[in-house]
């Protein structure tokens, strides 16, 4: 079974991820089962952390990277949720970061917080297969092109790739090794290691090693194996090859001097087991069929390390015999909306949040200025209407009062807010707990895995994050650590806890041109010589002005059923821009209806300009102030221990000792490469993904609350029916196809995609009388101010209206 399934496996390997993924687990429980979640599962690669720990990236739909002690205790997970990584197949570090191998990009994550830094982005044509740190340097395997790629580590950028291309055989016996290349070519490399004249490559099709200096030249004779080899180590000035069914030790001129048998009890053998070494010892990571690591000492080759029975000394509590309705991985806006709205149709709710707090980005900035972009009438859930809406004035005549209406919500209001959305007697929530795993039960139950407690659900939720570009961590574009002329450089989100240095900087810089950069201008003074503000361009702002003229809707029916089809019909218009990448029109379309403003030129050369948020007429006229101020910036970088602003006009700014920098760069949420291939397959069978059906958080919420109730209801729905699901996957499908892979493009493709083509299945748009819950006229009459019904309010908005 173990050499039928490394036959499969390599098969899989140059077809799509999403078969590959569901091969590997066929091949699981071919094999013996999958291994429970407490203990490794399907180790891939490691390496060693500058503090001694191994660092272990597992392969499976929930990749993630664990941090483990030589005793194999489990120490920590530094990444930890699906969205993270996608089937790992390399990892390597340095004293600074973490760097990981997926199949179509090389990432950098910070260590020991796991923040990603930068990546190289590949496409279908690539397959990383590994990626080691030699001599400090990064090297990457590609093995689809082939060829060895060597990094400039800051900004993960090939500085030289080496290795010529040879002529894939088509074959289907892997029994015998494939032609002879020259030195100079490769098959299938699958695996790079040190060696003391440079590096050694792994070939697994020529079934060969071959060693080269650091420059790509081939040195000595390639080294032969008696199979399909999968890694090679230099230990102990020996060349140790690992194949399938042993362990080959060679010396320096290419003699064989042992072979070591992966056939005894305590080490069977391994399903492509791959190899690391420090000083001390030589380690294998047996994937399957048992997830452990194996110690081996060339005197007494075989002596088990890590067994799955040791990996993890943590007794897991069991929080509840009796099961959960819903699970929800994450608390913030949409996480914390959706727990109050279920649990208040008498559901039993746990949310797992791996923060002490909850309130997700709301409670990760701090900054002069910050409160929500549009008016507070949408941002709350169905059942409890918030302070801001329920404190205004009203008269049964006139309505609410237009200025609570218009409304803008705090930070603090919107955290209070956040936090009384918990307080129900039907929710339990976990801080500071890691979700890790589900396993499916049965059709109908799944079991939770955290990193220090179990339960059991019916569903599971995964709300860490809708918008791939405006939620998650904050964005950094340089790394901050290689600044060391004194320059006091940090996120927007940071702002208000280093107010000191702010306030006594000599010059203060303001790196951007959207909503955070816009809210800080608002607390300065424009004459104010010491600020600095420099961005790339300045992007396209929604209207709040026009968007609550519009909001609050006109007293006549028929003029008011007229502007609902118009709502619809142009939302539709602007949606099928969007998803089709059609961003200068879509840009022309908000600017010539008066939707959208901005501030000044130049203007930014994204792929898309309207992406700045929602800013008043007078908060734009502000910004307007400091035109004269501003600075065109071509690129950031850090170079000699500076950060260095090159402009557009040729000049070059360097922050100082005496200077400040803030860096208004939003969030970014590190969804992987597969995301939107695999939307559809993320929210079916009782699991659902959070997805950007709308622009603002709570709407998200409703949309998910309204099909999550209904199948736990087991009333008719699209979700349960599948239909969901194909949609989804249709969409997947076009994202996949798209042209321009930057973020901010594809999440407006993505955005525009699911409003044009999902949404409607949810929430018929005739029955919000337009193309977004958002904005729909009724948050601003007869739903203002009140607490809702959530499963009678979401059957009506749902039920499709007869013809």
């Amino acid at each position: 079974k173990i050499q039928h399934a490394r036959r499969t496996y390599w098969t899989m390997i140059g077809q799509e991820e999403k078969v590959l993924k569901k091969e590997i687990l066929r091949i699981c429980s071919s094999v013996g089962g999958q291994p429970s979640m407490e203990h490794l599962v399907l180790p891939k690669t490691a390496c060693i952390l500058p503090d001694g720990n191994f660092c272990i990236a597992e392969l499976l739909e929930q990749s993630r990277v664990r941090i483990m002690s030589r005793e194999g205790k489990h120490t920590r997970y530094m990444l930890g949720t699906m969205e993270a990584l996608y089937f790992p197949q390399g990892i390597a570090c340095d004293d600074k970061a973490v760097y990981v191998s997926l199949h179509r990009s090389v990432e950098k994550f910070s260590y020991p917080d796991g923040t990603r830094l930068a990546a190289h982005k590949g496409d279908k044509s690539n397959c990383f297969e590994y990626c080691s740190m030699i001599d400090g340097v990064l090297y990457a395997v590609d093995s689809r092109v082939p060829e060895i790629l060597v990094f400039d580590k800051q900004r993960m950028i090939p500085q030289r790739k080496w290795g010529e291309k040879f002529p894939y055989p088509d074959v289907n016996d892997w029994a015998q090794p494939i032609l002879d290349p020259p030195t100079t070519h490769f098959i299938h490399p699958v695996h790079i290691a040190s060696h003391p004249v440079g590096v050694m490559v792994t070939d697994d099709v020529a079934w060969r090693v071959v060693r080269f200096t650091n420059d790509g030249i081939p040195v000595g004779t390639p080294i032969k194996g008696e199979h399909c080899p999968h890694a090679t180590a230099f230990f102990n000035e020996h060349i140790l090859l690992v194949e399938a069914g042993q362990l080959v030790v060679i010396k320096e001129d290419g003699s064989l001097l042992q072979k070591i048998r992966f056939d005894q009890p305590k080490m069977p053998q391994p399903f492509l087991p791959t190899l690391f070494c420090d000083e001390q010892a030589v380690y294998v990571i047996e994937t399957l069929p048992r997830a452990c690591v194996h110690k081996l000492e060339l005197a007494d080759p075989v002596k088990v390390l890590v067994e799955s029975e040791s990996i993890s000394p943590i007794e897991l509590e069991q929080v509840e015999i009796k099961p959960f309705d819903l699970c929800i991985i994450g608390g913030g806006m949409v996480g914390c909306c959706t727990a109050r709205d279920v649990a208040s149709c008498n559901f039993k709710i746990v949310l797992v949040e791996k923060e002490p707090v909850i309130g997700g980005v709301w409670a990760k900035n701090k900054y002069p200025g910050l409160r929500l972009h549009a008016p507070g009438t949408t941002y709350r859930c169905l059942s409890v209407a918030p302070k801001w809406q329920t404190s205004v004035k009203s008269s049964p005549k006139e309505g609410p009062d237009m200025t609570g209406l218009s409304y803008r919500p705090t930070q603090d209001e919107i955290l209070q807010y956040i936090e009384s959305l918990t307080e129900h007697p039907n929710i339990q929530v976990r801080l500071g707990s890691v979700f890790c795993h589900a396993e499916e039960m049965s059709p109908v139950m799944q079991r939770v895995i955290c990193d220090t407690f179990t339960f059991k659900a019916r569903t599971l939720f995964y709300a860490n994050g809708a918008y791939e570009v405006t939620s998650g961590k904050p964005y950094m574009p340089i790394d901050v650590t290689e600044i060391t002329n004194g320059a006091a450089v940090f996120h927007s989100s940071e702002m208000t806890s280093r107010k000191g240095e702010w306030d006594s900087a000599t010059t203060r810089y303001i790196i951007g041109a959207s909503k955070a950069a816009i809210d800080v201008l608002q607390t300065l003074d424009p004459g104010d010589e010491s600020i600095v503000w420099a961005h790339r361009g300045h992007v396209i702002f929604m209207n709040r002005d026009r968007a609550f003229l519009d909001g609050v809707g006109v007293a006549d029916k028929d003029e008011s059923q007229k502007k609902s089809e118009q709502k619809i019909a142009g939302t539709n218009t602007m949606n099928h821009a969007l998803k089709n990448q059609h961003f200068q029109a879509y840009d022309s379309m908000i600017l010539g209806s008066k939707m959208g403003h901005r501030i000044g030129t130049p203007y930014h050369k994204g792929s898309i300009g309207a992406r700045g948020g929602v800013e008043s007429e007078a908060g734009i006229e502000h910004a307007r102030a400091f035109l004269p101020r501003q600075r065109i910036v071509k690129m950031l970088k850090v170079a000699d221990g500076q950060l260095m602003l090159e402009l557009t006009d040729g000049k070059i700014l360097i922050p100082g000792a005496n200077d400040t920098v803030v860096m208004c760069t939003g969030q970014r949420n590190n969804m992987g490469p597969m995301y939107h291939s695999k939307c559809g397959e993320m929210n079916f069978g009782g699991t659902f993904r959070v997805l950007p059906f709308s622009g603002t958080a709570p709407m998200i919420s409703i949309y998910f609350t309204s099909l999550i109730v209904a199948h736990l209801d087991q009333r008719p729905n699209p979700y349960s029916s599948g239909l969901l699901y194909e949609e989804l996957t249709k969409l997947g499908e076009h994202m996949d196809k798209l042209q321009n892979r930057q973020p901010w493009a594809m999440f407006m493709s993505f955005l525009g995609g699911l409003q044009l083509d999902i949404c409607n299945h949810i929430f018929p748009w005739v029955n919000i009388g337009a193309g977004d819950l958002s904005f729909a006229t009724i948050w601003w009459t007869d739903w203002f101010g009140k607490d809702l019904d959530v499963r009678q309010t979401t059957i009506k908005l749902s039920t499709k209206p007869k013809e």
